[in-house]
This record gives structure tokens, sequence and C-alpha cells, in this order.
């Protein structure tokens, strides 16, 4: 074997190593998404916040959404785990409502590279007006086609995941919650 082919070789070596390759498929990472709304005595607002902890690293991951841009919240690169939900904030016009009562939450479990659909809510104020009590309603699903939409605008490689719509953010369709804190 002469230096040319020695010198070919080692090149060859070198760009095998560094072809890209799919991090969505090669880690395993998947997606959740959620869609906020909320509409009340004329107040509008689309779209805030979510946290989540994994239960067995301690580790958070949180995204939040444009404000009054948009309804979905999209958190990336979410390893397989059990997760818990640690903190989901509304847009409420112009005040966001913060729900940090774990025990109105499902845990939400990752066990294969996929988007997590974890549910589309509607949030509105109820009786009586000087309390902070609000309800989120579970509304009908979007369609894939809807959900793949947007998560085009976060990365092309999420379009490759099957979508599962399985678990949801709440334990219950329809929840009423005290607010702790609202701004």
């Amino acid at each position: 074997m002469n230096i040319k082919h020695i010198i070919i070789l080692v090149v060859g070596l070198l760009m095998i190593s560094f072809v890209p390759t799919d991090s969505v498929t090669s880690n395993k990472l998947s997606v959740l998404i959620v869609k906020l709304r909320y509409n009340s005595h004329g107040i509008t607002g689309f779209g805030g916040s979510l946290k989540v902890r994994n239960l067995e690293t301690n580790e958070v991951y949180e995204s939040k959404s444009k404000k009054g841009f948009g309804p979905y919240v999209i958190v990336e690169n979410i390893p397989v785990g059990n997760y818990k939900v640690e903190d989901l904030k509304i847009i409420s016009g112009p005040n966001v409502l913060t729900l940090g009562n774990e025990l109105e939450f499902n845990r939400i479990k990752i066990d294969t590279s996929q988007v997590y659909y974890l549910g589309s809510y509607l949030t509105k104020k109820i009786p009586p007006i000087k309390d902070l009590n609000f309800q989120m309603i579970r509304t009908e699903n979007d369609e894939k086609e809807t959900i793949y939409k947007q998560l085009k605008k976060k990365s092309d490689n999420w379009q490759k995941l099957q979508i599962d719509f399985q678990q949801t953010i709440l334990l219950n369709d329809t929840t009423t919650i005290k607010i702790k804190k609202y701004r």
C-alpha cells in the first residue's frame, strides 16, 4: 500500500465520521405539544408555557409560546422517562394564569420517540367573579395535519414521528381550578 492509498483511506474515514445523523431518531427524543386558549368575559388569550420534570433524572424541560401569536406550546427534545408537570401557564389576555397544583395533572410517560399531543384546552373564568376560579375544558383534538404544521415551525425532524393522542395533561376533561397566582 502506498502513501496515496493511505491518505485516501484516512480522508474517507474522516468523512464518514462526520456524516450528520438524525438526532431525533438516534437519541430517541420526543416532543410534547399542548394547545391552550383562554376566552372569558370578552378577553381572549392564546398559548402559555409548560414545564415538566423527569422523575428519574430530575431534569427540567420547558417551553413557551410566543405571547399572543398562537395557542401551541411545544416542548422539544424530551428523552424517554416518566415526567410530572410542574407548571402550566395560560395567557389570559393581559394576564397569565399559573397552575402549579401537581394533583391536577397526569404523569406523562415517554416510552418511545413520538409526538405526544397532550390535548386542546379552553380556559374561562367562572362565578363567583370576585374569586379566582377558572375552568379548563378539554376540547376536540386537532387534526394531525394541523399538529404537523405547528411542529414544522420548530423543526422538520419532528415531521417523521407518529402522534400519540393517548395522554392528556389534566386528570379530568373538565377541571375547576382556584389559581394560586394570577399575573
